[in-house]
């Protein structure tokens, strides 16, 4: 049922970038929240990136500029001229001098983890996020855990931060053909190459496991906003294979699929969307038991110390090992991946903005 209210803006900037789990957040609820209510605008630069999304949401684009001075100046003046309209932020920033605003932050792995970011990123978002959060009127982030960590890092009250929790449609993957897999035999990490996704001890911890006829593969891309590990050093092991970043959503099933197992040793995360990706799969799932990744998988995974190269080799050993243990893990993925919805989340940032309108 559609929902009628005074105009909603969503900026929409995150088209312009490549696709991580912040920007699928964002597709993702921009795309139900359309589905939810006629009275939704989506506004961006010029330099969109993905095309078939940005027309489907009917996005209007507008400025010289883009990134962060198109939202910066560009945007805020937009708004100003239609008697400032609430606009929603969904991908971790927001022009700085337009408060009737909702800004989601995903988490503060910036300030945990500096030297995983690029100077240039870091100093940007260090001051660029006590800015957004100081004059919005809500905070969304992504599970209980980041929002307890924002509680305390800005001494703000919890009924200014809610929990809009991402998601794996499981019926999405049901209904995604997996294609032919050049692979067999080999167990799969989804992620950047980002410093905290913890590649090298994944790596290390790969090499001492006993199954030696297995392979790894590392689908993810590198992006200048991250100081990147040197795995050039790993190219010449044909037993570890990088995809790059896959955007085909087939070629991603296909991955999962047919996995033995899916590893997520992180050394911190906000959610963890993989997780819940390869658990729509019906892939067994081991991640690391820190951030908030317990509190999304429950009991649906293996858990691990990310810190320890050993701990991680002996979960992937374990669970190679144990069919009753993969089948278990399995079965209680699928049940774990359907509490996360992505059309709830849309309905529970909509109530959101109509408690501010």
């Amino acid at each position: 049922m559609l929902v009628r209210m005074k105009v909603i803006y969503i900026n929409a900037r995150f088209l312009t970038q490549p696709t991580t789990g912040v920007q699928r957040f964002a597709s993702e609820i921009s795309k139900h929240l359309q589905q939810l209510t006629p009275d939704v605008r989506f506004l961006s630069p010029q330099n969109i990136l993905h095309h078939d999304l940005a027309k489907q949401l009917k996005v209007e684009t507008f400025g010289r500029f883009t990134g962060h001075i198109w939202e910066q100046t560009e945007l805020p003046l937009y708004l100003k001229k239609r008697d400032n309209p609430l606009l929603v932020n969904l991908g971790n920033t927001g022009p700085i001098l337009y408060k009737n605003t909702i800004v989601t932050i995903h988490d503060l792995s910036i300030f945990m983890f500096p030297k995983a970011y690029s100077f240039k990123f870091y100093y940007t978002y260090k001051y660029l996020i006590p800015a957004i959060i100081k004059n919005a009127k809500k905070i969304i982030t992504v599970s209980e855990g980041v929002k307890r960590k924002i509680m305390e890092s800005y001494k703000i009250a919890g009924n200014k931060v809610e929990v809009v929790y991402n998601a794996a449609s499981h019926i999405e993957f049901d209904n995604t053909d997996a294609g032919k897999n050049p692979y067999t035999n080999y167990i799969l990490s989804v992620a950047s190459f980002n410093p905290i996704k913890n590649l090298p001890r994944l790596i290390d911890a790969f090499g001492k496991i006993g199954d030696k006829t297995i392979s790894l593969i590392i689908a993810g891309a590198r992006q200048k906003a991250f100081n990147n590990q040197k795995l050039h050093q790993y190219l010449s092991n044909n037993r570890i294979i990088f995809t790059g970043h896959i955007e085909n959503m087939s070629e991603l099933v296909t991955l999962y699929k047919n996995a033995r197992a899916f590893v997520f040793p992180s050394l911190y995360e906000s959610f963890g969307i993989p997780n819940l990706e390869a658990m729509a799969c019906g892939c067994p799932v081991i991640t690391s038991n820190i951030g908030s990744l317990p509190e999304i998988c429950g009991d649906a995974a293996l858990y691990l110390n990310p810190y320890d190269t050993e701990d991680i080799k002996e979960k992937i050993n374990l669970l190679l090992k144990n069919p009753v243990l993969q089948q278990e893990l399995i079965e209680k993925g699928f049940k774990r991946v359907k509490l996360f919805n992505w059309i709830n989340s849309a309905k529970k940032l909509l109530s959101i903005i109509e408690q501010i309108k």
